[in-house]
Parts: C-alpha cells; sequence; structure tokens
C-alpha cells in the first residue's frame, strides 16, 4: 500500500514538474511562428503562471530532487521577464521588515540578546507564539536557501538590499 502511494506521488511529482518546465520555455506553434521572447515574458507574468512565493514554493519542494529543471525554468522566467527582480527586491525589504520586527519582539537587536524569561513579566509572549515565529523564520530561511541555491543569480538582489 505504502509502495503504491509513494509511485503514485512520485508520478504525480513529475507530471506536475513537466507542466512547470512547459509553462517556462518559449513555444513554437506552428512551423515558424514563435511567440516572442517579450509577449511570452508578458503572458507569464500578467498572468500570474509565477510570482515569488511560488516561486520558492517550487524551490523548497523540487529542488532537491530537480535542481536543473528549476533551474532552467528559473533561468527562463527572470531572463524573459525581468519585473520578477523588481517583485524579488520588493519581497526582500518586505522580509527584512519583518526580520526586524521579530527581532524586536525576540529581544534581540544588533546582535545582542537581551535575557528575558518567557515567564517573566517583561515577556509577553506565549510559547505558542515562539513556535510560530520559529516555524516562520524555518520556513522563510529554508526556502530562500533553496531558492538562492538553485539560482544564484537572486543573490544579487539581496545582497543590494543590505546594503541598501
Amino acid at each position: 500500500m505504502v509502495e503504491e502511494y509513494s509511485c503514485f506521488l512520485l508520478e504525480i511529482f513529475r507530471s506536475r514538474n513537466g507542466c512547470e518546465i512547459e509553462f517556462a520555455v518559449e513555444k513554437r506553434f506552428r512551423g515558424n511562428d514563435y511567440i516572442t521572447p517579450s509577449v511570452f515574458g508578458d503572458l507569464i507574468y500578467d498572468n500570474f503562471i509565477y510570482d515569488i512565493c511560488k516561486i520558492l514554493d517550487l524551490c523548497i519542494l523540487y529542488g532537491i530532487s530537480n535542481s536543473p529543471l528549476l533551474e532552467r525554468l528559473l533561468s527562463c522566467v527572470f531572463t524573459h521577464q525581468p519585473k520578477y527582480y523588481n517583485d524579488l527586491s520588493e519581497f526582500s525589504l518586505s522580509l527584512f521588515s519583518v526580520l526586524k520586527n521579530l527581532e524586536e519582539k525576540l529581544g534581540v537587536s544588533e546582535g545582542m540578546l537581551v535575557p528575558c524569561s518567557l515567564a517573566s513579566e517583561e515577556s509577553k509572549m506565549s510559547l505558542e507564539e515562539l513556535g510560530d515565529i520559529i516555524e516562520y523564520m524555518m520556513d522563510s530561511f529554508c526556502s530562500l536557501q533553496a531558492f538562492l541555491t538553485i539560482f544564484p543569480k537572486a543573490c544579487e538582489t539581496f545582497h543590494v538590499i543590505i546594503i541598501l
């Protein structure tokens, strides 16, 4: 039973990955009729085929087993539609803002940890809230690490944001 289920999931995975790659490469319709790269870029961007969150999810879900395919997909997406780099900049600014808020909530500032017991009056954070924060940070950092490993060109965007 488990083996059948695993085979079924693997088949879904392969089918979905194939569809993702098909969406990300230029298409030829009849004979020598092609969609130009600029039209292709507009189609995938304007119809929300991909956005930064979807891209991060693809990287974390399929990056380990299919990084060459994802690298090809991301290269096509970012090459044909440079607006994705702007979206990535906005995402990184948003992520850094959230991380700054988490630093304040956790009592961490400029690399200095302010000791505070969760049971103290100073701390208004429950263990559940702390768990949520940890899960959020783990999810964010794992997704980001997978994305930047598969598509290292995006590192420049984050580097520029950090410098600002």
